[in-house]
């Protein structure tokens, strides 16, 4: 066997630290025994405390690399789904994100006010129409006046919220949807008074209504106020014209009031009404 190289020496020193020293041939721990002190061959209680600090050493690393992987931005590693973003980056995402989480928000709001909305635009026409709920009484200065005039008995015909076009001198009319009229009150006009509705007069053909009598809220006697029908693209309409923009003010109508609308027949039979602000 030829022995081993003066160029192996250090080789031989890392085998005896990785492999152990009873790996190393005999031959090689031979060589050059004059320089046994230089290599510095570890003994096999020295090549075990190299390996345990080896592991020591690598636990140590993987213990730091995971505690500094955690500490990435002061974010725990369990929630941790991506690896650490630049800051320049991170702070456009964010800013991205309020942006949509604003926008939610305020369509979010917008849906709620606008629900809210429906809601209490419907709970307040169920409150003030009550055209087919239970009849409400006639106030009992009505009553005794309508008696006082011979009247008839009286019929709620509609009980409504005024709108502008009921109170400006644009329209100048009191509307009644036909359609909104109560059930016990469909047919308090006769025969002869609905076909009186749909005659015309005139070259232009203009609607001759009927003449009524109309007691307002302070019991005060109007006449000069006619009824008339218009034929709408919906729904055809009473509409009460004339002298009603002098009702209106006298009696300070606004809109938004609530009012109530009687019907009752006169000692001669005439079409009256009563209006009712309550």
């Amino acid at each position: 066997m030829d022995s081993p190289r003066e160029g192996d020496f250090f080789e031989i020193c890392l085998l005896a630290a990785e492999k152990g020293i009873e790996e190393v041939t005999s031959s090689s721990m031979l060589f050059h025994h004059s320089r046994k002190e230089q290599c510095n061959i570890p003994s096999h209680d020295d090549v075990t405390k190299i390996e345990e600090w080896s592991k020591d050493e690598e636990k140590s690393n993987l213990s730091s690399h995971d505690s500094n992987k955690e500490s990435c931005n002061g974010v725990d590693s369990k929630n941790i789904k991506e690896p650490c973003e630049d800051y320049d980056e991170k702070k456009k995402r964010l800013k991205r994100e309020g942006k949509k989480n604003v926008i939610h928000q305020e369509t979010k709001k917008a849906k709620k006010k606008k629900e809210q909305g429906n809601n209490d635009s419907s709970s307040n026409n169920k409150d003030i129409s009550n055209n087919n709920g239970d009849v409400p009484e006639l106030p009992k200065e009505f009553k005794e006046k309508i008696e006082e005039l011979h009247g008839g008995e009286a019929i709620l015909v509609i009980q409504k919220r005024l709108f502008k076009c009921d109170v400006g001198e644009v329209q100048g009319r009191l509307s009644i949807p036909i359609r909104q009229i109560r059930a016990e009150a469909k047919n308090f006009l006769t025969q002869e008074e609905l076909l009186t509705l749909n005659k015309t007069e005139g070259k232009n053909q203009k609607l001759v209504g009927l003449p009524l009598f109309m007691l307002d809220p302070h019991l005060r006697e109007w006449r000069g106020l006619v009824l008339k029908k218009w034929c709408m693209t919906n729904s055809d309409t009473y509409n009460i014209v004339h002298e009603w923009m002098k009702f209106v003010e006298a009696n300070n109508l606004k809109v938004n009031d609530v009012v109530q609308l009687w019907t009752f027949r006169s000692h001669d039979g005439m079409l009256s009404f009563a209006l009712v602000k309550l």
